[in-house]
């Protein structure tokens, strides 16, 4: 189908903070949104008794009466929402300027996630496939998928990976949109993101496998099975993979080899996606509790019982959000609880394994970002997409398949180390929960 027909992606525009204020007052309703927006919000009075202030808000465009944000996407300076009704919004991450705004759907269809990569967004409605211009939102182009799809997709600098309920995983190449897709067949089926990294493509299965396979030159290289379902998306800190599964346990493995280098036990199942922030990893348990790992041996640092997902790393502090959405402040070397923020149970965090800034969100389309004061430039943990994709070897091979002897079925028999939590701690843990 030819760009022209597709008008709707044209609808794009830019818009200041006053802009932002004004849609919030046209499009609220009356004092019951304004009630909404106080108990969402911290005021600056909160944040700056726990050394913190707020650096901005904003608000989503969307029609809080029908609709919701559906996904928060974060990379480096910019914030993307993509909202049910379609909608996707580009926010200035330092400053909540809005960059652009566009409708890629029809109200009836049903958006399911977004990713980006130095130069595309990729947004997956009902069963199409968006390809948008990061700069502007302007559509690149726009096909049909190969079924129902499970989960946001997944880019790499040449490739968009789309993992569909059945298990199978899809590649389209960003530029032959209209190519036959690269396709797998997983065992098991797949109701998580896909994640690329600089070498490989990873994708969980709820029979407890992770495939991993060739990023740029799609085919599968191997599989790794764990004791249970998989029902979060690994995460990435090159060359290693962090997955959390069911059985609760956080494995690493090497991304090249396979290799389980370590497995830690939180004791409980784990539903949410690990954070890896420089050398230390944090993943939160299914009975609340925030566990901080040293990312390279899978020793325990330290953990918080109460504490049900991770937010953020500043200089002076480690931030995590319990399920009532009061935002916890801890010391970043005990773990120790230095003060609480209490908010409302409608906040949420975009999990922020990348800066030291703190975002607040709502389903409803609030947006706030808090930073420790002083701190006026982000500090940044990990590289953005564009620095990803610049740090590829435009030399290397695309037929090279270090993973060739790799046995499919037989996933990573190296020794790995065990770290199981402590009776001790597992006591200390039990009054931290009763308080």
């Amino acid at each position: 189908m030819p760009v022209a027909d597709f008008s709707i992606f044209q609808r794009t525009l830019t818009a200041s903070r006053a802009w932002v204020l004004l849609t919030l007052i046209a499009s609220g309703v009356g004092a019951g949104a304004s009630a909404l927006l106080a108990d969402d919000l911290v005021s600056n009075e909160q944040a700056n008794k726990h050394g913190l202030q707020r650096a901005w808000f904003a608000h989503i465009r969307v029609d809080r009466t029908r609709h919701r944000i559906s996904n928060w996407t974060l990379d480096g300076n910019h914030l993307f929402a993509l909202t049910t009704d379609g909608t996707v919004q580009a926010i200035n991450a330092e400053t909540g300027e809005t960059l652009w705004v566009v409708e890629i759907a029809t109200r009836s269809d049903s958006t399911v996630g977004l990713a980006v990569n130095s130069e595309h967004v990729a947004v997956l409605s009902a069963t199409r496939l968006h390809i948008l211009d990061r700069r502007d939102g302007r559509l690149r182009w726009s096909r049909s998928i190969g079924g129902a799809p499970s989960s946001s997709p997944a880019l790499s600098k040449r490739h968009v990976y789309v993992a569909l309920l059945s298990g199978r995983i899809e590649g389209y190449e960003l530029e032959k949109s209209s190519a036959d897709p690269w396709n797998y067949q997983s065992v098991g089926r797949s109701f998580h993101s896909p994640v690329a990294t600089r070498n490989v493509v990873s994708w969980p299965t709820d029979e407890g496998y992770l495939y991993v396979g060739s990023i740029d030159n799609p085919r599968p290289l191997y599989r790794i099975q764990t004791n249970d379902e998989i029902v979060a998306a690994p995460t990435d800190q090159e060359p290693y993979l962090y997955v959390a599964s069911l059985d609760g346990y956080l494995y690493c493995f090497h991304e090249l080899t396979g290799t389980e280098l370590w497995r830690y036990s939180t004791g409980f199942s784990i539903v949410s996606k690990p954070a890896i922030v420089g050398d230390r990893a944090f993943v939160a348990s299914e009975r609340p509790a925030l566990h901080c790992i040293d990312s390279a041996t899978g020793k325990r640092l330290w953990r918080v019982a109460g504490v049900s997902q991770f937010v953020a790393q500043g200089g002076h502090s480690s931030y995590g959000l319990d399920q009532r959405g009061t935002l916890s402040i801890l010391d970043k070397e005990t773990g120790s609880l230095i003060g609480r923020i209490a908010t409302s149970s409608r906040v949420s965090a975009i999990v922020n394994d990348q800066s030291d800034r703190i975002f607040l969100v709502t389903s409803r389309g609030f947006v706030q970002c808090l930073r420790e004061i002083g701190a006026t430039e982000p500090t940044w943990y990990r590289g953005t997409t564009s620095e990803k994709e610049k740090a590829e070897d435009p030399d290397a091979s695309a037929d090279e398949n270090p993973f060739e002897e790799q046995d499919l079925s037989a996933g990573a028999e190296e020794s790995a180390t065990e770290v199981a939590p402590t009776e001790e701690a597992e006591a200390d843990d039990a009054k931290l929960f009763l308080e």
